[in-house]
């Protein structure tokens, strides 16, 4: 879930492809959790430690090294992600599953470049509740917004309750995708 709202990353596929490693001599496979796009069009390949690897630690970070060091061969960046980073908080979490949820949501380009110019003329930041009016305050006005962040044009901010007082800003940097840090 946490792909599908950062504004940075333009597509991703999860277990999408698959490095074969040969480690003390034993050919191994390697399936990274996801690979990314970016914004930049960069690559970043990621996986998510669960905390329960079903290899022994040493195998398994063996396996992480040389994927990492791959992926620098290959420009790619590579990053592993905890579950306690992606979603720290239950507010943060909850505010994922929203967003998330309107990722399909119908928004047409004249809706977007609407919000866009609103931003860039208010300094890059605008309240939920301004953009709503913008979009007409019709209903699902809200979940607009949130669609919104799925395409890449603002960023909300997670670790608060999203309502019409909140911020949200022009997306205009390419950040990496643990980006809540940033926020």
């Amino acid at each position: 879930m946490k792909c599908e709202i950062n504004p940075a990353i333009v597509d991703f596929r999860s277990q999408h492809i698959r490095f074969d490693l040969l480690i003390d001599g034993r050919l191994q496979s390697y399936v990274p959790d996801v690979l990314a796009l970016m914004h930049d069009g960069s690559i970043t390949v990621i996986e998510v430690d669960k905390g329960r690897s079903k290899q022994p630690e040493p195998q398994y970070r063996a396996k992480l090294d040389i994927v990492r060091d791959i992926c620098a061969d290959l420009e790619w960046r590579f990053e592993i992600w905890s579950e306690r980073t992606l979603a720290p908080t239950r507010r943060v979490r909850d505010n994922i599953a929203q967003i998330q949820m309107q990722r399909f949501i119908s928004i047409d380009s004249v809706q977007i470049l609407v919000v866009s110019r609103a931003l860039r003329e208010n300094g890059g930041r605008l309240a939920v509740g301004q953009i709503r009016t913008l979009l007409g305050c019709r209903l699902g006005a809200g979940d607009l917004v949130r669609g919104l962040m799925c395409r890449g044009l603002l960023e909300l901010p997670l670790d608060k309750r999203i309502d019409h007082k909140t911020i949200a800003t022009l997306f205009t940097r390419c950040v990496s995708p643990s980006f809540e840090h940033a926020m």
